[in-house]
């Protein structure tokens, strides 16, 4: 009775159930892309003018760039909490050097240069001292911000040379540099998960670390190699952040930036507990989490509305893409 009871709840579905909601599991985040866009272009036309998409796609960039590193981290199976405020480093780095030596070249190098350094004593102290990655980075977090105001010293560093104007403004061939970066940024990930020994090792690694062990694989290695290469982005983020807005001061927060690249990840079909995420779902979710941040300059919301606003959005995102991922019982079922 019990086992029948059982299969009586069990759906078998048909065809078109089964074609449908492959496509909705497959296609929900760039359905959830196209959604926030046609609602919000309704509410306000200028939403979907050239300008304005030529501005969110310089908005989007220091976002991705941390998604990307957020994903990197995550698929490996670990959680990098200092993305954030190495961002805002990373960027006072740049103005502090470019104030005191004139040398924008250095500067850049400089600002390069911190986002590393940031990766390597994190892959360090979790890949090589065993630590775990949410403690270590949550001081390298607290560390970071407290270095930031340290710096600046209270001070506002203006970004006037013209290599930060054409990384933050420029344009090439009618696309923003900075998006061309962040294509790039995404092209050599995706290249990294997908084509390389490396991205094999780090699904592995992310999905089993024991069982990569068994068979060979170097976790110490690929797990150092996951951070070292989350700093570089953060540093790149850095540059393309304070060269957008011009400028450095003590308010520059990366906190925003971190929350929502992860939040970008996630969305993108990125697993919190490792081994599972597509770099192409993570664009999308970063598109998304990009046109609801543009959105709100659109909609009137108040300052102090704007968290609740956001948050309530990626909170549907989350839903709305469990809502189609499929049971296990259903596909066996099918079976």
């Amino acid at each position: 009775m019990a086992s029948e009871s059982v299969a009586a709840r069990i759906h078998k579905p048909t065809r078109f159930e089964y074609i449908l909601r492959l496509l909705l599991e497959q296609y929900s985040v760039l359905i959830l892309v196209l959604l926030a866009g046609a609602v919000f272009s309704h509410i306000n036309p200028r939403f979907l003018s050239q300008s304005n998409l030529i501005n969110l796609s310089r908005q989007i960039v220091p976002l991705g760039l941390i998604a990307i590193g957020a994903t990197l981290v995550l698929i490996g199976g670990g959680l990098d909490l200092s993305a954030g405020t190495g961002t805002a480093m990373c960027g006072v780095a740049v103005g502090v050097v470019f104030v005191t030596t004139g040398n924008v070249l250095l500067a850049l190098v400089v600002g390069i240069a911190a986002g590393l350094a940031i990766g390597t004593i994190n892959g360090l102290l979790v890949a090589r001292a065993g630590f775990n990655s949410v403690i270590v980075t949550l001081a390298m977090w607290i560390i970071l911000q407290g270095a930031v105001q340290l710096l600046l010293g209270g001070r506002i560093v203006f970004l006037t040379h013209p290599v930060f104007r054409f990384i933050g403004r420029g344009t090439a061939g009618g696309i923003p540099v900075a998006f061309l970066l962040l294509m790039a940024a995404f092209g050599g990930s995706y290249y990294l998960l997908n084509h390389t020994r490396y991205g094999v090792h780090l699904y592995a690694v992310g999905g089993n670390m024991t069982d990569a062990e068994v068979v060979g694989i170097r976790v110490t290695r690929v797990r150092f190699v996951t951070f070292l290469l989350s700093g570089l982005l953060m540093g790149l983020a850095g540059l393309v952040l304070v060269s957008r807005i011009a400028l450095v001061s003590p308010n520059l927060s990366g906190f925003p930036i971190l929350l929502n690249g992860v939040s970008a990840a996630v969305i993108g079909g990125v697993s919190v507990t490792g081994g599972r995420g597509r770099i192409g779902g993570v664009f999308l979710g970063v598109l998304f989490i990009g046109v609801v941040s543009n959105a709100i300059n659109f909609l009137n919301i108040t300052p102090e509305a704007q968290d609740l606003f956001r948050g309530l959005v990626v909170l549907f995102a989350l839903l709305f893409q469990r809502a189609t991922i499929r049971e296990e019982r259903w596909i066996s079922s099918d079976a």
